[in-house]
């Protein structure tokens, strides 16, 4: 399997997950969600943007490490921030009803 393709079929399982949690959602943590996507993008755009310049040069295999990198890098950011609100919103559902955040 190639690579890309693999990145696409977990992106789509990724997709899924996330529009089948979105249910309960905050509006602030889908605002959350929202910039790790848009962080996200940042990234990938700085990877094609890396890869681009060095295509057919001395310097292609370096950059495609350092795109990668970079898309990790992305993923990471992402998935952390993600993360954060999934346990901000599990720990307002601890808390009293005259405690939570009114939306």
């Amino acid at each position: 399997m190639t690579k890309l393709a693999r990145i696409a079929g977990l992106a789509s399982c990724a997709a899924l997950a996330l529009g089948l949690a979105g249910c309960n959602k905050t509006t602030a943590e889908k605002q959350v969600d929202a910039q790790a996507e848009a962080i996200d993008k940042g990234y990938q755009a700085d990877a094609a943007m890396t890869e681009a310049n060095a295509k057919g040069t001395s310097a292609e295999d370096q950059a495609e490490k350092q795109a990668d990198a970079l898309r990790d890098k992305g993923d990471a950011v992402k998935d952390h921030l993600k993360q954060e609100a999934d346990e901000l919103h599990d720990d307002t559902k601890k808390m009293s009803k005259a405690d939570q955040p009114k939306e």
